[in-house]
């Protein structure tokens, strides 16, 4: 099971600031592919990964927005307790995977 903790933006923000890297999806089954966390002027980006080959397929950077953080957290936190949120996940943002696998890692 997935380890639940509080984060705030500000922490994410912070964490990707002082230290980008690359990240893992965590798929319900299966093995995860890994993406490339970093911040731009005060915003998230995700692309490519820099130093694995199991990488995501990025065509362009996709910016994490922050308008959906709280919606993102609720959605990872239940996803946690077993519960199934992809369709809504899904609806709220097209980067739902990097969502959840930004939130196991900070």
């Amino acid at each position: 099971m997935l380890e639940i903790k509080k984060v705030t933006w500000e922490e994410i923000v912070s964490s990707y600031m002082n230290n980008p890297r690359d990240v893992k999806t965590i798929p319900l089954k299966g093995e995860g592919i890994w993406f490339y966390v970093y911040v731009e002027n005060g915003n998230i980006y995700v692309e490519n990964a820099k130093n694995h080959l199991t990488s995501s397929k990025i065509k362009i950077r996709r910016k994490i927005k922050k308008e959906n953080f709280d919606k993102m957290v609720s959605l990872y936190y239940r996803r946690t307790k077993g519960e199934s949120v992809s369709r809504e996940a899904t609806e709220i943002t097209y980067n739902q995977v990097y969502w959840f696998g930004i939130l196991a890692d900070t």
